[in-house]
């Protein structure tokens, strides 16, 4: 690598605008400039050293834009599983993890679960396991039962938008976690992208819960550095890869700002735990074969991200049929693949330096904040009249998703250009409502 730079000569902007004119064989750039009208944003794609500016950084460095990561790009396959029966959750779980999966992700619908049944010969001190929660008891329950002997293995999540009765325990609740820096509120971005969120819209709703939870832990005892170590993001990923790269670091920089607030004694505290789930919203059951295309690059996204955990969602586990033992097997494969034979995992923050990257990270971060700030002043996102606003901002552009795939404006494989007829039976569902939006109730699910 040494003298490389040397072996190259150095392009000047009048010779890179020629060369980009003789290639498109047009005196017109403007074919360069994209105005995306669902994230509301306008970027270039010739971006030039001369006309954008880039703070060095490396990985690991305030404002951790570009990760916390300094050795490797590692992250974890995990797999969700919904426990309705501990048994038989238990038997998928060992199913999974025989097949790749190092991290578990148990969904309790059930009120009272028998922990000892769901979790026979998980070896605990092995595998990261995570418990998607539906009361303080639960949370009581995994606390005196898993999380006793394997608390740095475990996290909970807890979601107050979804749950009444944790805000009310919540003194009891720190009182039990304090010092065990175990991730147990959620910021679930993931839902509201799965509604049509753009992207602004999913980081300045993450920090905005984020920002509210911290705030409480804190007035309930913590200090900042105990408090930010118990709240975890979880985001959706769509299918426009630079944007998603983007997306990622802009909610780490932005985070980092929030948390620096509040004086932390850690460097650590201005990190973010983040899982990134591959949905459903963009996915077809008329060719379900792109799904698969879809699916990989939307996990290839999350990984140049810098994502620390990564849910693959099969996807036809809405169909009538539910989960067939292929999309299961592709879902738990991609990261695999993306370990194993493409080592993504070696590489930190690929996209870094990137001009468009650096360009849309910015974007998105100039446009969350003013979101975040929006909701702020109304009160936070916790405030029903400022929550209701978002929900309303939401659905207008969950609306013009739908208004560009319904009149062809924007092609979706599968859904509506080249659709397998073959392939429509297996669903009970129409398939134009196979979208995100019309599975998702905005009042019950955010």
């Amino acid at each position: 690598m040494i003298g490389l730079k040397e072996s190259f000569g150095t392009v000047s902007l009048e010779q890179w605008l020629t060369r980009l004119k003789k290639d498109l064989k047009s005196e017109d750039l403007h074919e360069l400039t994209h105005a995306d009208s669902i994230e509301n944003i306008v970027y270039q794609s010739h971006l030039h050293q001369k006309n954008v500016s880039i703070t060095t950084q490396s990985p690991g460095e305030f404002p951790f834009q570009r990760g916390s990561k300094t050795s490797s790009n590692k992250w974890s396959n995990c797999f969700e599983i919904i426990v309705e029966n501990e048994e038989t959750a238990n038997q998928k779980a060992l199913e999974v993890l025989m097949n790749g999966v190092d991290s578990l992700v148990f969904v309790l619908k059930k009120q009272e679960i028998n922990f000892d049944v769901l979790l026979k010969d998980i070896g605990l001190e092995y595998i990261h396991t995570s418990f998607v929660l539906q009361n303080h008891q639960q949370l009581l329950n995994a606390m005196n039962g898993p999380a006793t002997n394997h608390s740095d293995q475990i996290s909970v999540c807890l979601d107050f938008h979804k749950r009444n009765d944790i805000q009310p325990n919540l003194r009891e609740i720190v009182d039990l976690l304090k010092g065990k820096k175990i991730p147990f509120l959620l910021a679930d971005g993931y839902s509201i992208q799965q509604c049509g969120a753009n992207i602004s819209q999913e980081i300045a709703f993450i920090l905005a819960s984020s920002h509210d939870y911290l705030f409480q832990l804190i007035s309930a005892g913590m200090t900042v550095d105990e408090a930010s170590a118990c709240i975890h993001f979880y985001t959706g990923v769509g299918s426009n890869y630079f944007f998603e790269i983007a997306k990622y670091r802009a909610i780490r920089q932005l985070w980092s700002k929030i948390v620096a607030q509040y004086q932390p004694a850690y460097r650590d505290s201005h990190n973010c735990l983040i899982t990134a789930k591959i949905g459903l919203m963009n996915k077809s059951v008329k060719d379900p074969h792109t799904n698969l295309l879809r699916q990989t690059t939307e996990t290839m996204s999350a990984v140049a991200g810098g994502a620390d955990s990564i849910i693959v969602t099969p996807h036809d586990q809405h169909t009538s049929f539910g989960t067939s033992n292929l999309a299961e097997r592709m879902a738990i494969n991609i990261s695999l693949i993306l370990k194993e034979e493409s080592y993504l995992d070696s590489v930190i923050d690929p996209a870094g330096g990137s001009y468009t990257i650096e360009q849309l990270t910015t974007l998105f971060s100039e446009q969350a904040w003013k979101i975040f700030q929006s909701i702020e002043n109304s009160g936070g996102i916790f405030n029903e009249e400022a929550k209701s606003t978002f929900l309303a901002e939401i659905k207008v552009t969950a609306a013009k998703r739908l208004e560009l795939l319904q009149t062809k404006s924007q092609t979706l494989i599968g859904v509506n250009k080249f659709p397998n007829p073959e392939m429509v039976e297996n669903t009970s569902l129409p398939a134009e409502k196979y979208l995100g939006l019309p599975l998702i109730n905005f009042e019950r699910d955010i």
